[in-house]
């Protein structure tokens, strides 16, 4: 051990099945700090005090076995370990934004672009702490709060809880550790619990194609690194506006929306019609997840026949169809399932930070390594969407993703302008791959 501790007080277990996937992604890493989740709120003329961040912040980290998490790798066979310390101790330095020559945006814009460099610093996952927080002062009743976390500790939602309960204070203990759901996970996949989303998942995958994503520039080779780059593609003003609007008639939401515009650009560059889309859900299937932080996050694949002659409507019907059903099997890791090797190629993922009260600015960072070739993080700006495509440069060039990323928009602007336009009329928004 690094740390002169009892180890008596220690407690220590195996690494839940994401986890284990997520340790095979770090290891592949060639630059440390891709795998960090961050979260930066802004509070304005709240009765809230940046001064008890510090408080709140140890109080949560208390609450939550995760945040006090490091992983050792065993000597007797070199696999990973997760270690949780009895307590350990998250400095959270304040920095001030409170030039007066400086206007608003100007003070805001240097307060972000300090959370971004926080953000990219890596973690030791052996010494911990895999959690940071700073406190960003644009004024006494107007500043940031910035946490960082470790992919193998924290989930997107997690991030989120963790923001909050920093600022208010409000922690509470959640009903069980991280650990014991990984321990109970294990059991119930043992004790058969999960047949019935075992033998859904079996259905689902039975003699599912593995090569239907988007054509890859570079074919597989030596090189199995996870480092992967972003591209950034904001859907303008009125085209966001359509999306919004087709989902409120459609009775459903722009995730979905946008979810049929991907399938349709993903069958036009695949010329296959049996296509598979993975997406990510919170895992928190019981109520006694609900506050829980910890990487509950389990990805599952959903599978369409994008029918050439069906209504872009029909397709987001599908698809709300399909998500609905893998929402309800989604209970169990499906890495524990003994299901046949992933087929899905493509991520394209959920929305998951929960925002109730619109303090949430966009995230200094998402997870920047990745098994997926190619994949899609959705984000809402308010007005807006902005998708950050993330794609293995060992797999595509910058300009294949340029090109797939103005696809699905002219894709989604032709379906959200006449949603009766059949698939076969918007895989032709998608023949100009120039």
């Amino acid at each position: 051990m690094d740390r002169a501790l009892d180890t008596a007080r220690l407690v220590t277990g195996e690494l839940s099945a994401v986890q284990q996937q997520l340790w095979s992604v770090e290891e592949r890493c060639r630059t440390k700090g891709l795998l960090n989740l961050a979260g930066l709120a802004r509070v304005n003329n709240l009765p809230l005090d940046w001064r008890r961040v510090p408080e709140s912040l140890a109080k949560v980290i208390q609450d939550q076995a995760a945040l006090r998490t490091v992983f050792h790798v065993s000597e007797e066979d070199g696999a990973p370990v997760a270690v949780v310390l009895p307590e350990i101790q998250v400095p959270v330095p304040v920095y001030h934004f409170d030039d007066p020559e400086l206007s608003d945006e100007e003070r805001l814009d240097e307060a972000v672009r300090t959370a971004h460099q926080i953000s990219t610093l890596p973690f030791d996952l052996r010494s911990g702490p895999l959690v940071r927080a700073a406190v960003l002062v644009l004024s006494d009743s107007d500043f940031l709060v910035l946490v960082v976390a470790h992919h193998l500790v924290a989930d997107a939602l997690s991030i989120s809880i963790l923001n909050r309960h920093a600022m208010t204070g409000e922690s509470t203990p959640p009903a069980m550790s991280y650990l014991d759901w990984t321990v109970d996970q294990r059991r119930r996949v043992a004790a058969g619990e999960f047949e019935r989303e075992a033998a859904y998942w079996r259905e689902v995958l039975r003699d599912a194609p593995t090569d239907r994503g988007f054509p890859v520039d570079h074919p597989p080779g030596d090189d199995d690194s996870t480092d992967a780059v972003f591209y950034s593609q904001v859907i303008d003003l009125e085209l966001s506006e359509r999306v919004r609007a087709l989902s409120r008639r459609l009775k459903t939401t722009p995730y979905l929306v946008l979810l049929g515009g991907y399938l349709a650009t993903l069958s036009a560059w695949s010329g296959s019609r049996d296509i598979t889309v993975a997406t990510s859900t919170l895992g928190r299937y019981d109520p006694a997840l609900t506050n829980l932080i910890g990487m509950l996050v389990n990805y599952v694949p959903l599978r369409f026949d994008v029918v050439p002659e069906a209504r872009f409507e029909s397709i987001v019907d599908r698809a709300r169809t399909v998500l609905f059903e893998a929402l309800d099997h989604s209970a169990p890791p499906l890495p524990l399932l003994d299901l046949p090797d992933p087929v899905a190629r493509t991520l394209f993922n959920m929305p998951a930070v929960a925002d109730p009260f619109n303090m949430m600015l966009p995230p200094p960072v998402l997870p920047q390594a990745s098994t997926f070739p190619l994949s899609v993080y959705l984000l809402d700006l308010d007005d807006r969407y902005e998708l950050r495509w993330r794609y293995l440069p060992r797999c595509y060039e910058p300009a294949t993703v340029a090109a797939i990323a103005e696809s699905y928009r002219r894709v989604v602007d032709a379906a959200t302008a006449t949603p009766d336009t059949s698939l076969a009329t918007l895989l032709e928004a998608c023949r100009d791959r120039s």
